[in-house]
């Protein structure tokens, strides 16, 4: 595998490494629905919360193009073409309902519904268009996005391999606040955090490493976190998997410093940025941001179940 796919897988797994790390769960909480976007780029934080609706229509217009970002001769954007971490970079527009333990994802590109109902043992997945839908266990239900992009990371880092290595790892980390701000008639708090990682002594397979990610967290007090939000599974990540997504290489923490946090895991975030940036083998890698924003929120209560139920009138297929 060449460098500049090693550079760009290490530092997606640093972003993987800092949402599991964040995960947790809280007491429950009332229902909620809103519209997200999730976007990737090389240049920086590219959303914004005051051109949501904009972005949102954006991607949603060019949904229907098959095509990646151009290259442009960037070895770091071919290595993620071609790793199929491209697609994030087009940008991905999905409402999310959760009501208990139910949950509920809109893809409005494809027009399709996916309902999860952990109180049935179901998954049902939905097409609006055709307006049919089909029922699945849901222990054998498809992972989640972030499961696929982890497995698929996981493959990388195994590709890797030319033999065991070992290293020491040294992970330090900063908080700080963010000014207080006006959306959607929401009072939201900001949260900002640093988290440098340094790999050094290095043998065999690992590679020595100078990485830095920052992380920005807008939350609504307002809001509570659904308890469908909080499941944690997803983004179970076991901290010495996420660093050592390198092949053969095993690495020793030696130091974690001042605790880092991402938002009040109980409040809802409305905006996340996660960007990455660092030097793998003594070269320098790609600045990484991965951007989450999300809009058009509304709360949802008992009078709001049915949203969560197969719709009237459509037909079950196979």
């Amino acid at each position: 595998m060449s460098i500049g796919r090693q550079r760009v897988a290490f530092l997606a797994c640093l972003i993987i490494f800092c949402l599991a790390s964040a995960a947790s769960r809280a007491d429950q909480a009332p229902g909620v629905a809103f519209d997200q976007i999730d976007k990737m780029s090389l240049a920086g934080a590219a959303l914004s919360l005051e051109s949501f609706a904009k972005d949102r229509a954006a991607i949603i217009a060019a949904s229907d193009s098959s095509q990646y970002p151009a290259s442009g001769g960037d070895p770091a954007l071919q290595a993620m073409q071609a790793t199929g971490l491209a697609n994030m970079m087009k940008g991905t527009v999905l409402r999310y309902s959760y009501l208990g333990d139910a949950s509920r994802i809109d893809d409005p590109t494809k027009n399709t519904a996916t309902i999860t109902r952990p109180d049935l043992h179901q998954i049902i997945y939905i097409d609006m268009a055709k307006r049919t839908y089909r029922v699945a266990d849901l222990a054998a239900a498809p992972s989640d996005t972030l499961s696929q992009i982890k497995s698929m990371l996981g493959g990388m880092g195994a590709s890797m391999a030319k033999g065991p290595g070992s290293g020491v790892m040294t992970v330090k980390g900063s908080h700080g606040s963010l000014p207080a701000r006006q959306y959607e008639g929401l009072t939201l708090t900001g949260t900002t955090s640093t988290i440098s990682t340094a790999i050094i002594k290095t043998t065999g397979s690992c590679p020595q490493v100078d990485s830095t990610v920052t992380t920005a967290t807008y939350t609504a007090p307002a809001i509570a976190t659904p308890k469908a939000m909080q499941d944690a599974k997803a983004l179970a990540v076991p901290p010495m998997d996420a660093r050592n997504m390198m092949g053969g290489c095993r690495l020793k923490q030696t130091k974690i410093g001042e605790p880092y946090e991402m938002g009040k895991a109980s409040e809802m975030y409305v905006y996340r940025s996660i960007q990455t940036q660092g030097k793998m083998k003594g070269m320098a890698g790609p600045s990484v941001s991965i951007v989450s924003e999300r809009g058009n929120i509304k709360v949802l209560t008992d009078a709001d179940k049915s949203l969560f139920d197969i719709p009237a009138g459509f037909s079950k297929i196979p």
